[in-house]
């Protein structure tokens, strides 16, 4: 592994997207569940 500056600033953000990716993920989960049905009348 590479101890550079830059390496260490890419695994933050990658970890942070990580992070972010599976809390929106799980948000998008509840919409669906709750998501109440559109009606064609």
């Amino acid at each position: 592994m590479d101890d550079s500056i830059e390496f260490i600033r890419w695994a933050n953000r990658y970890e942070m997207y990580q992070e972010m990716k599976t809390e929106m993920e799980g948000l998008f989960n509840l919409l669906t569940q709750y998501t109440l049905p559109i009606s064609s009348s």
